[in-house]
Formats: C-alpha cells, structure tokens, sequence
C-alpha cells in the first residue's frame, strides 16, 4: 500500500480523469474494504461498480466497469474510490485486518462442511448469480471438451453487435435510413 497516494492516482488516471474524479467523491456508495483490495459502487450516468487493488504486482490498480473504464482505462470513478479511502486511511489498517479475520472465519465455516453441504451452497449461489455461473459453467464444458459450449461461454459477455450495427451504418453515412442525401439536405434548409 505504500504507492497508494492522490499523486499515484492522478498518474495511473491522467489529469482529466483525476479532475472529474474529484467531482464523484460524493457519488461513492457501499465501500467494502477487503485484505488487498477495496470496492464500492460510484454512481455517474449509471451505477459503477469498481475495484482497486492496493497491493497488486504492479502496485496500486483499478478497474471500474463504466465503458471507458472497461476498455482498460483507470477512470474517474477507480479515482474518486481511492480519494474516498484516503480520506478515510486511519481506519484503513483496522478495517483489512477485520476482512482478513472474516476470511478466516469463513474459510474455517466452509472447511467443516460436509461435501453435500458444500454443493448445496454452490447450487444456491449459481442459481441466484448469473456471473458466478458462467464460471463453473465454462470449467464443466472445458472439462467435457465441448469446445462449441466453450467459446458461447466466451463470446456471450462479448457480444458486441448491436454496436457494430450501429457503427457499421455510420460509417457508410447511412444516419437517416430511408431519407435521401436531397431530403436530409431539404429537412435542414427548412428547419
């Protein structure tokens, strides 16, 4: 955690980004400060969920699930997670050790469970979170080698075409389909 500083945040997000960050700090929500990472929800447009990680490979990272932030960039909302934190880096220490001791304790819980208590867990929790169960989901068709059931379990979360019909059409200047270039020409003159 020694890399995590405001000055750290506006290198890993450039200055625009850190300054719109500083517009969010109001808008973070349901910080859950965990051993090596700390989430919440930041609401901008929509609600954002983001995710820093204090102690990565690389030092201090984030992800945030905003368009801008899914194309890999660290945005405003990672920014405005961390400033929140630092705001609060007193009580940083207390509240990691108190998510490594309710690890601990949930690891204990889970290790004396019997194997069909343990399945009927993982079937409640598949069965109520659809992210949570495309990851066995994927597991059980790669070990079945059911290469078919593999990449639909890939490609499903990627799904990008109704962007790329969209930006298909622009690209061949089709923005009013069924309205010559004379008519859109006509329809601006008159308005």
């Amino acid at each position: 955690m020694e890399g995590f500083s405001g000055s750290t945040l506006r290198a890993l997000a450039g200055p625009r980004s850190y300054e719109r960050g500083l517009g969010h700090l109001n808008a973070v929500s349901g910080v859950e400060v965990g051993d090596g990472r700390v989430t919440a929800s930041v609401h901008g447009t929509e609600r954002y969920e983001v995710e820093l990680a204090l102690d990565g490979p690389d030092g201090l990272s984030g992800e945030c699930d905003c368009p801008y932030g899914m194309e890999g960039n660290f945005c405003k909302h990672p920014v405005a997670l961390g400033l929140t934190v630092l705001a609060q880096r007193e009580g940083l220490p207390r509240r990691r050790k108190a998510a490594r001791d309710r690890a601990q304790n949930l690891d204990g819980w889970l290790s004396g469970l019997s194997k069909d208590e343990l399945l009927a867990l993982v079937r409640e929790q598949v069965g109520e979170d659809r992210q949570l169960r495309r990851r066995p989901e994927l597991r059980a068709a790669s070990a079945r080698g059911d290469l078919a059931a593999v990449r639909a379990r890939i490609r499903d979360p990627l799904d990008i075409s109704p962007f790329a019909q969209y930006g298909a059409g622009r690209r061949r200047g089709v923005r009013h389909p069924g309205k010559s270039p004379e008519e859109r020409k006509a329809q601006r003159r008159s308005a």
